[in-house]
């Protein structure tokens, strides 16, 4: 009879424990995942990556960074991005252009920038004034230098799979969730919002095969867009095991549209008004204290994807300066040029088709460029490379220090009083473009308003 009554009582311990435990783990908040200490941990390593590849005897990577008009939000965009090259070791200039810029003028500083061996790294800074064709300024970029993943061929070779330069808002998604160990294989993802900088991207990425080229989540992904009813919505979330908010709109998901232990991962950016202290905060698209109840991981807006987007940027850098690394000069400028400028170039030279034809073919065969280049075979590959053209490939080779200083001491910073802005002149009289310095992107960035920053999230188009 003792022993019945002590183990009655073990059993009733345990029941007790047990239910202890349920309600404990059923009160356990979402792991708030950190971007900003995730950026940290990848700006490391792209700081060893760049120590190693310039003490392997290359050249510091060098990113330039075109920015147009006076956008509050772009520039302060732009100086996190400059602050973060030069973290990693990166080199980095900053073009600063007006706002009645017309599209053909930054054309051609696109096209001066493309086929400047000095630059690894090109980005223009979205968004661009009403007048100017985005799609066209992106196209124009040379995909081995656009570290925005924006290129049509950039985009294509993504969407195949296939190891390309990635854009680097769902290339920092993406790396949240398989540093924190988030599985993907066979769940359901929701995915709300549909630009094609951001939402397409990212259910790319997610959704495609984990042993292509270019590793995928082999995720079932669902996109939803503005026209996606409220209800409709919520029966995606329901069942979705991870949830990408990428739509531009507070609020939008909420605790009683998610699952519990779901993973929702916030890439929105929004500027409201705080009604406590009547002040402009940033926000997601998520109600953060209400899904972190709910969910097992959660990111913070801000100090979650926005920091993960800079240090991929890092990432996409040093990768072009590798690419270009063998790339002769002919060849970026071939693959810079966009569909309209190559049919009009061969209709108007008719005559040199056939040695476009050859150039054509080495472009089939990157690896061994130089090699190709320099074979004696024109019939097959174009002309043999020129003597000033093997000296400026040469070039590419890194900078001993006494060189760099050298460099330095010859090159000359004029301000112009009348505008403010400076003009970084070398020796040898070649004037570079205007930039702006930190000082006048810190005076800028204090003058974003509300109204500014709507008016710039509606123009980047991830209100989708």
């Amino acid at each position: 009879m003792a022993t019945l009554r002590t183990l009655r009582k073990l059993c009733q311990h345990t029941h007790h424990q047990a239910c202890s435990f349920h309600l404990s783990a059923s009160r356990q908040e979402a792991v708030v995942i950190s971007g900003r200490k995730l950026a940290r941990q990848i700006r490391d390593e792209a700081r060893a990556d760049v120590e190693e590849w310039v003490s392997a005897g290359n050249r510091r990577p060098h990113l330039s960074v075109v920015l147009v008009g006076d956008n509050p939000a772009s520039h302060s965009y732009v100086l996190n991005k400059t602050r973060a090259a030069a973290d990693v070791g990166i080199s980095s200039e900053t073009i600063l252009k007006p706002s009645s810029i017309s599209e053909e003028e930054l054309l051609e500083l696109i096209d001066k920038l493309n086929t400047d061996h000095r630059v690894d790294g090109l980005l223009v800074q979205l968004p661009l004034p009403e007048h100017i064709d985005e799609r066209r300024i992106c196209n124009a970029v040379c995909p081995d230098k656009d570290v925005d993943g924006f290129h049509v061929v950039n985009v294509g070779r993504m969407c195949l799979d296939q190891s390309t330069m990635l854009p680097a808002t769902p290339w920092g998604v993406w790396e949240i969730i398989k540093r924190t160990g988030i599985p993907t294989l066979g769940k359901n993802v929701l995915v709300a919002g549909r630009s094609k900088n951001v939402g397409m991207p990212i259910a790319m990425l997610l959704h495609t095969d984990g042993k292509h080229e270019r590793p995928g989540g082999d995720a079932t992904v669902t996109i939803s867009h503005r026209y996606t009813p409220k209800e409709q919505l919520r029966q995606h979330t329901k069942i979705a095991d991870i949830i990408v908010a990428a739509a531009g709109i507070p609020n939008l998901i909420t605790a009683d549209m998610i699952k519990e232990g779901a993973a929702v991962i916030d890439v929105g950016i929004n500027r409201i008004q705080d009604p406590l202290t009547g002040k402009n905060k940033l926000v997601g698209d998520v109600d953060f204290e209400g899904v972190r109840k709910k969910a097992s991981y959660i990111t913070p807006v801000p100090g979650g994807v926005g920091p993960m987007t800079v240090a991929m940027l890092m990432k996409n850098t040093i990768k072009a300066a590798k690419n270009l690394l063998l790339t002769p000069p002919e060849r970026v400028r071939m693959v810079a040029l966009t569909a309209d400028s190559l049919v009009q170039f061969i209709w108007g030279e008719a005559g040199l088709v056939a040695g476009l034809m050859r150039v054509s073919v080495h472009v089939e065969k990157p690896q061994s460029c130089l090699e190709t280049w320099q074979s004696d075979d024109t019939a097959e590959h174009g002309p043999v490379m020129t003597d000033e053209q093997k000296a400026s490939f040469s070039t590419k080779r890194p900078m001993t220090k006494e060189e760099y200083e050298a460099r330095q001491s010859v090159i000359r910073r004029v301000l112009d009083p009348a505008t403010g802005r400076t003009r970084l002149i070398r020796g040898d009289g070649e004037v570079l473009e205007e930039i702006v310095s930190k000082e006048r992107h810190k005076e800028i960035n204090k003058q974003a308003t509300k109204a500014d920053g709507s008016a710039f999230q509606k123009r980047l188009g991830i209100n989708r």
